[in-house]
């Protein structure tokens, strides 16, 4: 039994027969909802906690192990602070939901962290996005999203004209800031080939279990890719955003 420190997590056997882990995660101070968690000492755990630890890491020394807590916790979560490492539950979204036909529109990261992806497939736009925090994927119809846009475009100059009349400007400079998909996709809006998605009018949502636990939200652990691809898979499904046969 090892003592859990903020930031990390641990598991504990509870079955001599099989294993049976119950798995406490802390997410930090600065990815907490509650600002971190209140600075008090558990006398009693520690004082229960402490002889076992002392006899653990004395038995590990003995044999030579070194920091061997240390070492198995960063190989099994992949918590070796290099970060080329990791991968974004985003990018993956994005592969997937391309392979059934989703253009990519705009990607947004707001403050907090939540990441948003707006995708458009022919008369139809799908908003999803992560929160790295909560660990919650979320889809719901794209096209109030976009709707959005037209505001963004008329400050920018790029939406012009009133009283039905509006036009988006599609010229290089405008492409050049903004990308001819997500232009396209506006004016198609203003001309009234842009649909809802009925059935993600409420959003479907779910929270990915199995990434790396130190609350950045990215893929790290051994495992952590396969698993959170298989999640996705079945969260696009039930939001019936995935092709016939993907």
């Amino acid at each position: 039994l090892l003592p859990l420190r903020r930031g990390q997590s641990h598991s504990t056997v509870t079955d001599l027969d099989h294993e049976q882990a119950l798995v406490l995660t802390c997410p930090g101070q600065y990815w907490c909802h509650r600002g971190g968690c209140p600075d008090s000492d558990f006398l009693e755990a520690f004082a229960l906690l402490t002889p076992i630890v002392t006899a653990g890491n004395a038995a590990d020394l003995a044999d030579g192990g070194g920091d061997w807590a240390e070492e198995t916790y960063q190989q099994l979560y992949g918590a070796s602070g290099v970060d080329e490492c990791s991968e974004e539950v985003l990018d993956h979204l994005e592969v997937m939901l391309s392979g059934s036909g989703w253009v990519e529109l705009e990607r947004a990261t707001w403050e907090g962290g939540l990441e948003e992806l707006l995708l458009r497939r022919e008369e139809h736009c799908l908003t999803a996005s992560y929160d790295p925090v909560t660990r919650q994927v979320r889809l719901v119809d794209g096209k109030p999203e976009l709707e959005v846009m037209l505001q963004l475009f008329a400050d920018d100059g790029v939406l012009s004209g009133g009283d039905g009349q509006e036009t988006v400007d599609t010229g290089e400079a405008a492409v050049e800031r903004w990308g001819a998909e997500i232009l396209t996709a506006a004016e198609d809006l203003l001309r009234g080939r842009i649909k809802e998605l009925p059935h993600l009018a409420v959003p479907v949502q779910g929270a990915l279990l199995g990434l790396h636990p130190l609350a950045d939200g990215t893929l790290r652990a051994p495992e952590s890719t396969a698993l959170a691809k298989a999640q996705l898979t079945v969260l696009l499904r039930t939001a019936g955003v995935l092709s016939d046969g993907d």
